[in-house]
Parts: C-alpha cells; sequence; structure tokens
C-alpha cells in the first residue's frame, strides 16, 4: 500500500519542505523566478471556472498557470518538485503534477498533499474524475478514493483547522497491474457517462479497465497491431474516442461496437488530439514536425493545416487542445511557447460554408535554446535583453510578461521590397517561412540605452561571422549596419561606449576596430594589438579616454581612444578569458585560465586583488555589484561566488544543480540574473544586501557545507520579493558581525548617533532665532466662541505653571533632574560612564537647557563636575565629536562666568579700602585637564590621518 504524506501544521513544515527541495539559501542571493520560461514539452491542460479558463503549463519542476483570455502569469506552484514534472492534469481548482512515483496536489500555486504511489518507475500520466485519482506507470495503474473529512465537535476553532488539514483529500483504493504483453502504457482517458472505467493506450493497445474490480473489461489491439499508438482523446459524442499513431494515422474508434469509425492521414507522428466541442465537428491533429492538421468530421475531409506552428528540431506540437464549447483551441510544444488561436465566423458563398483557417489570437513564448548573453537595459531593471543559441534575441520584462518582445530580423531591404509593388517577382522568387534563416546565433552582446531612441544602441557579435550586427533597441528590430573586422578574423567580441556614439569590434586574429554607431563608419583602429591572437575583452572608460582590450597571450593594453595608440601593457600570469568594467570606480576585473579573477585599477595600472582558491574550474563569466564592493564569478565545477573587494575574501559559494554561463547584475543592485547550460529561461536572484546587512566574514569550505541551489528551468522559489530578504540565515560569523561600543581602547570612536544631531547642537542658537515667531498670537475678531484660543487671555506665569502635586517627568521627587543628579553621583564617585550615556540619549533642545541650568555660583560645583565629565570623554576616547559639541555648547553659555572665575576683578571693601578675589583653583584645574587632553587627541588624530593618506597616494602613485 503506498505511503500518504499528511500536511501537517507545525512552524517549520514550510522550511522544512523549501529546504528539501531547494537547498540551504546562500546568504546573500534568494532564488526568486525565472523569467522567459514558458512552458515544455509536458501536455498543458486546461480547466473552466464558468466562462474563464485557466491552462497549466510545466516549466521543469514547477507549473505556471495562465489566464487563458490574456494568457496573463496567474500563480506558480511552490515549492519546486525534487524532479522534473511527467504530466498534469487540471480539474477544477486543483492541479495535479506527477514526478517520480509522487502525485502533488497544488491550489492556487500552493502544494496542498503528496501522494506516493508504491513503485519505483516514473508515473506518466495522471486523471482525476468524481471521487477517483488515477495515476499510471508503465505496467500499472494507481487508484485512489476521494477520502470523507470527519466531523468531531471541538470548542477550540484552531484545533477544528488543524483536524481538517490533517485530513487527506484521496486514500489509497487500489492497484491493477497490466500483462507485459499488451506493451508499455502511456495515456488514460475518462468516457463519458463511463462509471468507474477508464481507456488506457499502451503502445500496442486499448484497454477498457473497470477501477473499482480491477478488471480489464474490453481490450483491442487493432489499431496497435501494426502501427505504434501515441495519442488518445474523448470525443464530446459518448462511445467515441480518438486515436494517434506514430506513422501519422488518426483514427475514430467506437469502443461500443469496438470498431474503427473512419480514419485520417497526416504523414508525420501524431503527438495529440482533440475534438472542438462547439457547433462544429472537427478534430485537430498536432504532429511532430510542428504542423496543425483540421479535420472536418461530417464530410470525411481536410479542413485546414497550420505549417510551422512549433519548431520540428524541438518535438513539434506536443499539445493542442480545444477549449470547451468555444472556436478558440491553445498549442504548446518544446520550443517554449504557448499560442491560442481562434476560428473566425463561418462565412457563406453560393449556398456553402466557408470555414476560415485559425488565426493566431495571443502567444507567450521565449527562448527554445539556452541563453548565451544577458544585459540588464535600463537603470530601474525593468528590461533585461538575451540571446540565446536558437538565434533569437528576446527583450523581457522583469514587471510583466505581456511586455516581452521578440526582436525582429526582418532587414529594412525586405520591408521595402514588400512595399514596392514592382518587386512582385523578387519577392515571390524569394525564400519561404521555411526557407528563411536567422542570423547565426549571438556569441557577445554589448548595449547602451543613452541613444536608443536616436539611433542603434545594440552591437553583437555572430557564430563564425567576420562582421558585427547593429539592433535598434528601441524599435526592437535588426539594425542597419553591419560592422566588418579589419582584417577579416571572425568577430569575437564587442563593447558600446557609455555616451552611445560608438562601438568596438575585436577579432579572433587580433585586431580592435572603432565604428560609429550612426553612420555605421570605422573611424579608427587600435595600434599595437596582438597578432594571431584573439581578443577576449574590450571596454571603453566613463570618458571615452582609453580603450582596455585582453587577449589570450596574458596582456592588458590601454590605448588611447581619440589616437589609437598604445599606451601602457600590463602583463598577467595565465590567458585572459573575460573582462568587465565598473564606471564609477574606474576598476576592471579580468578572469584568467588559472580559475583566478584579476583586479586591476585602470589610473594606475596595478593590480589591486587577486581572487582565487574558489573555482575548480574555467570561469564563464563575472560581473561588478552596483557599487563595486563585490565581484561575482561563475565557473564551469557549477559554482557561483561572491568576492569581496575590501577584503579579497570570497564571502558566498552557491553551488548549482547545472552550469551558470552568464552572471548580470542589475544597476540598481536588486537583482542577480543568471543564465545556464541547461533551460531556457533566465534566473532571477534578489540581493538580500538591500535589506539586511551582510556580513565580510569568508565562505565555509564547499564540500564541508550546503550551498543553495536552484533548478535553471524552475520559475518562482519565493512568493514575493522580501520573502527571502528576511529570512533568518544560520550563520557561523554572526558573532563576528555583531556591533559593539569601541572595538579597542585605543581607537577614537564616534557615537552612533546621527550627523544631524552634532549640526544641531553646534547651531542650535542659529536654529532658535530662525523658528523665533515675529509676533504673539492674536485673537481673531467677532470669532464664534468655540473657536477662540484657549489660554490666550492667561498670564505668562499661569500659562506655564505646573498643577499642584506635579512635577515635570525628567525630575524627581525633590525636584532635582536626572542629569543634575547624575552629574553629582559621578562627581562623588569619578564614573562618568552613566552620566556621558543619559547626556548622549537627550535631544538637542534637552541638552542645551540642563547645561543652560547648571549652578554657575561659587564654588561653581556644577560647572566643574561637568568639564571634568567632558574629559572622561576625551580620556575613554569614545563620543568624540559629541563631545566637542557638548563643551562648544558649555562655553557658550558660560563662557563669561568662567572668565570672571579664573580673572576676578579688584573690588572695594568696607574694612579695606580695596580686596583683591583669588581665582577659582579647582576649575582652573580641571580646565586646565580638558585642554591637554584635547590637544594631545587632536594631534593624534591628525597624525593619522596624515599617515593614511600618505598610504593611499604612495599606492596609487607609487614612486
Amino acid at each position: 500500500m503506498p505511503a500518504i504524506e499528511k500536511k501537517r501544521r507545525v512552524e517549520s513544515d514550510e522550511v522544512t519542505v523549501r529546504d528539501r527541495l531547494v537547498g540551504t539559501p546562500s546568504k546573500i542571493f534568494t532564488p526568486f523566478r525565472t523569467i522567459g520560461h514558458v512552458a515544455n514539452s509536458t501536455p498543458i491542460s486546461v480547466s473552466s471556472f464558468g466562462r474563464n479558463f485557466l491552462v497549466a503549463c510545466s516549466v521543469g519542476r514547477a507549473v505556471q498557470i495562465y489566464d487563458v483570455s490574456t494568457l496573463h502569469l496567474m500563480f506558480v506552484t511552490s515549492p519546486q518538485t525534487p524532479a522534473p514534472i511527467q504530466s498534469l492534469h487540471f480539474h477544477r481548482p486543483y492541479v495535479y503534477a506527477t514526478w517520480d512515483n509522487c502525485i502533488g496536489v497544488y491550489f492556487r500555486g500552493k502544494l496542498l498533499y503528496k501522494l506516493e504511489c508504491d513503485t519505483k518507475d516514473k508515473l506518466v500520466c495522471v486523471r482525476s474524475f468524481g471521487e477517483n485519482l488515477v495515476a499510471i506507470n508503465s505496467s500499472q495503474i494507481f487508484v485512489f478514493k476521494r477520502g470523507q473529512k470527519k466531523e468531531e465537535q471541538s470548542d477550540d476553532e484552531d484545533e477544528e483547522e488543524d483536524r481538517d488539514e490533517l485530513d487527506p483529500p484521496f486514500e489509497y483504493y487500489t492497484t491493477v497491474t497490466l500483462a507485459n504483453s499488451v506493451g508499455a502504457a502511456h495515456s488514460i482517458i475518462h468516457p463519458p457517462t463511463y462509471l468507474n472505467k477508464i481507456v488506457v493506450a499502451t503502445r500496442r493497445s486499448l484497454l477498457l479497465v473497470n477501477i473499482r474490480t480491477g478488471k480489464v473489461v474490453f481490450s483491442t489491439n487493432e489499431i496497435g497491431s501494426d502501427d505504434e499508438i501515441t495519442a488518445i482523446v474523448d470525443a464530446p459524442v459518448v462511445n467515441y474516442i480518438g486515436v494517434g499513431t506514430a506513422s501519422g494515422k488518426v483514427h475514430v474508434y467506437n469502443l461500443k461496437l469496438g470498431e474503427r469509425l473512419m480514419a485520417f492521414h497526416t504523414g508525420s507522428r501524431v503527438n495529440c488530439l482533440s475534438f472542438r466541442s462547439d457547433s462544429f465537428a472537427h478534430l485537430g491533429v498536432g504532429t511532430a514536425s510542428g504542423d496543425a492538421f483540421f479535420f472536418d468530421l461530417n464530410s470525411q475531409k481536410r479542413l485546414h493545416v497550420l505549417r510551422e506552428t512549433h519548431e520540428e528540431s524541438e518535438g513539434g506540437i506536443t499539445s493542442l487542445v480545444f477549449l470547451p464549447g468555444m472556436p478558440a483551441f491553445l498549442t504548446c510544444g518544446g520550443d517554449n511557447s504557448l499560442r491560442e488561436w481562434v476560428f473566425d465566423p463561418v462565412m457563406s458563398e453560393s449556398n456553402k460554408t466557408v470555414i476560415a483557417p485559425p488565426r493566431a489570437l495571443r502567444h507567450r513564448a521565449g527562448h527554445s535554446a539556452p541563453p548565451t548573453s544577458i544585459k540588464f537595459v535600463d537603470e530601474e531593471a525593468h528590461f533585461l535583453v538575451s540571446a540565446s543559441g536558437d538565434a533569437s534575441m528576446w527583450r523581457f520584462s522583469l514587471r510583466k510578461d505581456a511586455q516581452n518582445q521578440e526582436f525582429s530580423q526582418v532587414s529594412k531591404l525586405t520591408e521595402e521590397q514588400k512595399n514596392n509593388p514592382f518587386a512582385s517577382k523578387t519577392r515571390a522568387a524569394g525564400p519561404s517561412k521555411k526557407m528563411r534563416v536567422k542570423l547565426p546565433p549571438v556569441t557577445s552582446l554589448a548595449q547602451t540605452s543613452l541613444r536608443q531612441q536616436e539611433w542603434d544602441s545594440i552591437l553583437t557579435t555572430h557564430k563564425g561571422e567576420n562582421w558585427a550586427q547593429t539592433w535598434d533597441g528601441h524599435r526592437g528590430r535588426v539594425g542597419a549596419h553591419r560592422l566588418p573586422t579589419s582584417d577579416g578574423g571572425i568577430a569575437q567580441t564587442v563593447t558600446v561606449t557609455q555616451c552611445g556614439n560608438f562601438g568596438v569590434v575585436g577579432s579572433a586574429t587580433g585586431s580592435v576596430d572603432i565604428f560609429n554607431l550612426q553612420s555605421g563608419i570605422l573611424r579608427r583602429k587600435l595600434q599595437g594589438t596582438p597578432k594571431k591572437k584573439a581578443i577576449t575583452g574590450i571596454v571603453v572608460d566613463s570618458l571615452n579616454r582609453e580603450v582596455i582590450t585582453t587577449s589570450l597571450d596574458r596582456k592588458v593594453r590601454f590605448n588611447d581612444f581619440h589616437t589609437g595608440k598604445l599606451l601602457e601593457t600590463v602583463t598577467l600570469a595565465a590567458p585572459i578569458t573575460k573582462l568587465v568594467l565598473h564606471d564609477s570606480s574606474d576598476l576592471i576585473a579580468c578572469a584568467l585560465d588559472d580559475f583566478s579573477v584579476v583586479v586591476i585599477d585602470t589610473i594606475t595600472k596595478r593590480v589591486v586583488r587577486v581572487l582565487e582558491g574558489r573555482h575548480a574550474n574555467q570561469i564563464t563569466d563575472i560581473c561588478f555589484s552596483p557599487d563595486a564592493k563585490w565581484v561575482i564569478s561563475a565557473s564551469l565545477d557549477s559554482t557561483i561566488c561572491t568576492w569581496d573587494l575590501l577584503t579579497g575574501a570570497c564571502i558566498d559559494v552557491i553551488r548549482l544543480d547545472t552550469v551558470a554561463t552568464n552572471v548580470e547584475m542589475s544597476r540598481n543592485g536588486d537583482w542577480l540574473a543568471t543564465a545556464h547550460v541547461t533551460g531556457n529561461g533566465v534566473c532571477l536572484w534578489s540581493n538580500r544586501g538591500q535589506f539586511v546587512d551582510i556580513s565580510s566574514a569568508p565562505a565555509p569550505e564547499i564540500e564541508s557545507s550546503e550551498v543553495a541551489q536552484i533548478d535553471a528551468v524552475g520559475s518562482l522559489a519565493q512568493s514575493s520579493v522580501v520573502d527571502g530578504a528576511f529570512e533568518e540565515t544560520e550563520t557561523e560569523d554572526q558573532s563576528l558581525a555583531a556591533s559593539i561600543a569601541q572595538i579597542e581602547e585605543s581607537l577614537l570612536t564616534l557615537s552612533l548617533a546621527p550627523s544631524s544631531k552634532m549640526n544641531t547642537l553646534v547651531h542650535l542658537d542659529t536654529i532658535k532665532m530662525r523658528n523665533k515667531p515675529k509676533e504673539a498670537p492674536k485673537a481673531p475678531e467677532q470669532a464664534p466662541f468655540f473657536l477662540q484660543l484657549t489660554g490666550a487671555d492667561k498670564k505668562p506665569e499661569e500659562a506655564t505653571s505646573c498643577p499642584d502635586g506635579l512635577v515635570p517627568s525628567n525630575f524627581d521627587a525633590i525636584g532635582e533632574s536626572a542629569f543634575s543628579r547624575l552629574l553629582r553621583e559621578a562627581a562623588q564617585s569619578g564614573e562618568y560612564h552613566e552620566f556621558i550615556d543619559h547626556l548622549a540619549g537627550m535631544s538637542p533642545a534637552q541638552t542645551d537647557l540642563e547645561i543652560r541650568s547648571l549652578n554657575s555660583w561659587a564654588p561653581y560645583t556644577e560647572l566643574i563636575a561637568f568639564v571634568d565629565a567632558m574629559a572622561a570623554v576625551l580620556e575613554k576616547r569614545t563620543n568624540y565629536e559629541l563631545g566637542q559639541a557638548w563643551m562648544n555648547m558649555f562655553l557658550r553659555c558660560h563662557g563669561d562666568v568662567i572668565m570672571s572665575a579664573l580673572n576676578p576683578k579688584i573690588v572695594e571693601d568696607e574694612e579695606e579700602d580695596e580686596v583683591q578675589q583669588q581665582p577659582c583653583e579647582p576649575l582652573k584645574g580641571s580646565l586646565t585637564r580638558w585642554k591637554e587632553l584635547n590637544q594631545h587627541e587632536s594631534n593624534r588624530m591628525e597624525d593619522i590621518v596624515k599617515y593614511c593618506q600618505g598610504v593611499i597616494n604612495y599606492l596609487r602613485v607609487g614612486y
């Protein structure tokens, strides 16, 4: 009996499932979704909700659900399945998916239950009807019945809800084993009105099985005796089914009579069938050649043929489904496209009904091969340009799938020929759609968005071609210019200047040429380029001063952009395979053949970092973070490493289940995009560094810890962007990243208060003068009684006095403020840390009031205690800037009192004519001590700043 996994309401259940299917998450990047992946070759399933229809499509380890009326993405199942999905069935609100020997039941994209069958073979088909759920593998039929919910009385509503969730929706019923002689089973259907019976299609036979008794009621090998059965579908008419074969024959079979009613021929392997269920008796057939055939069952003739609906190289049409009661149908194929077609209303000509061929209504598509180059287009990370091995280029939207656009490869010359009425002969002799060939696959891509509305803004190189092609990024079409290499070598790499005016093309034989993108004219050739060595990277600085190139001869060359002369050369330890530039910091990163990344400062022409020790195979791509804090590299060892430039350490490692060929980070820092050798989409990772602080401690070794995984053909791993950002990730370096008040006593530490607080303390008098009202408020003339100003007629002392028995909250029972009490206690004990902490937490207005309220009469006890507290701030070397601001306020408020105390005047006395008052020695001593400490710390800080400045100048300029 198969084991049934029940859903348990525990706090960590969702995390446990996700960890099992996705893996331990990275501390920086969280898998979010995959864009550009619509569907694969797994047959789709359609379900109706009144007049609305939804379609479920498999994308590997997840299911995407679209609204048929708009083809907008509604839901994506989560979490991802451990293995690729083999079959789908959409029955009312639930989606049933099979992988390995398991059946997953999904509702609105969430996994509700998982049923496991007692078999080691993969389940190839699943169907739900009535209270039954049936799944098959090649030799067995597994039957489940919907369970009954238990009705129990409970006073606690949460307990009732928990019991409902624990009750499984299906219970195991029976298993039917098929004979080996009938062949491997691959499809099942439930004909209407056939109670407890299903039709099982094997390679050779059709079987009618009673799932209640477990017996085969009827079997026939009439169709499969000389052919292989590939597809079956039930008809809207009782007792009839459609059967397709590998030879291209289509049969309409009567189950009750056990005989064929009619047959058609398509000439290619039949993958899928569907009957039209409105007022027309039509049968649609999808073939492996990518053609869709439509037959009229009344006249038994072929109506129309849609040629090349899907790519033949990707398996042709794998699904063709008519919408119930509608003149529309959906097609899907392995070329990563979902298309919706519609039959227009019939026309009548000379008493004959003319049915027009179906027309394309809407579609969703993407690359049919893995992407080879990806680039973010704009600053907001709205669009991403992607090129693929299927010779197509797409612009994907990260916000709305309906905005995805494939770049047109129709040249302007072809359009002029189409619009020219005299070019009809040329047009007729031109290649057909099937014969027309796209540009070769893209090998490198560069773009800028600055001038894309004025002229071509994208530049690409193509496999085996000695020219680079321009593209119109604004209109989404091929550009007007082809930029040839000067030495005739194959174009290897390209770049576009940030101003959008120039494109630079490097060849596989060493030439580097600069072209004007508006006119396509060659402007200059770079001098000193390598001979017979491939150019592997080209970048131009933000001011168009230098062109930096790398090649397989291990050299980084710096050429003058305006003259083309070679300025300087830097030789590295190994051949260079990749080159990227960070514009604002003037840093370049080079990927070497020895599995390391070298970072060079383009101003000083010196190597500033060597990042190595983590990759075990060749690096496929590298990129900078927008703030140049990180370098991200991908390798053939199926890892993505994040390097911290400040420390040179690898702070994060992501282990993938497939090799990443491209990595690109958005300019706003929100997304990391990756392309892989498997899967037709571009994977997006959300950056947790935008929400939480990321520790720069080195990541543990890959062999000793699990690292995050992502399915390259999946779609969603998180339900929202911030879900992964606020997940708590257990790391060993959390204690190292904890913030403390002072790292070491010899260091001069500033406070954690914002800089605006110190500015307010220093300029508080100016702020008061600016905010002072120009005149007192006046009562309005002839104002109603309820609008009169309350308290306007009171005297100032009456308005500001407190009620009897009440004192302000910052005063204790004896009328002493916490400031005065802590200062008095600190002066007695000599420990000022508690007083300083209290003073640092006060607002600027409270600080000003307390300092002004200090007792300024002889013997100046409070003034002396406050100066000693400021000296303690300098001794502890904490809150340095606040201590300076507090002393500034103190001297500004009590400077006259201090001067009179230190320099007393001669006064007259009755007994003696003149008496010379003595200066206050304790106050003078405290001020002298504070002055010496302040001068010492100022000199020490000045020396440290000058030393650091000298070291930086030495590193940048050298000798």
